[in-house]
């Protein structure tokens, strides 16, 4: 009696399992496609296109995560080293290297100052239709108090632009220096 106890719990147990694994399957399809909807909606607002196909990147830039092909233009996921994390960027630039949208996707600075980089629209709207390599104290001011931050979407800002015109980045707004 004891020994079937267990061999119906042991079914219960497994076909609970299998469920479970189902259905968590079924949920990371679901999550994976809401991600991609999301994406393409963002990309949309950025630089519309019928379309948003992922290219390979091949250059060298360690930095460039991900582009994506949106008409003429390119959608850039960018990541950089900001003041305390990186900060990773989604830079739309149309064909003739315009800037035509930010949406920043991960930010982890300081709370009120490098942080604001986020979601200061005056800051980030400076970049808007650049068409030339952008830096820090000469064609963007920096946010108060949020200076390396501020050089650091300078510079995912003009990565983006390189992959698109295969401009040189180097010399651009970018190097800080410990305690800047």
């Amino acid at each position: 009696m004891s020994l079937n106890r267990w061999m119906k719990s042991g079914v219960v147990t497994a076909v609970c399992a299998v469920l479970l694994f189902a259905l968590s399957a079924g949920l990371r399809s679901t999550a994976a496609e809401k991600e991609i909807l999301a994406r393409e909606q963002m990309f949309g607002t950025m630089l519309p296109a019928d379309s948003y196909e992922e290219l390979p990147y091949e250059g060298d830039d360690a930095g460039i995560r991900a582009v994506y092909r949106a008409g003429e233009g390119r959608i850039i996921e960018v990541e950089t080293d900001g003041y305390v994390d990186s900060i990773v960027l989604w830079v739309a630039v149309d064909a003739d290297g315009t800037i035509k949208g930010i949406a920043p996707r991960k930010v982890s600075e300081t709370m009120g100052l490098g942080g604001r980089v986020k979601n200061d629209t005056g800051f980030l709207s400076q970049f808007l239709g650049k068409k030339t390599s952008v830096t820090v104290g000469q064609n963007i001011d920096a946010l108060t108090g949020a200076t390396v931050s501020s050089k650091a979407v300078a510079r995912a800002i003009n990565a983006a632009r390189a992959v698109v015109t295969g401009e040189d980045t180097e010399s651009g707004a970018s190097e800080w220096e410990e305690g800047e």
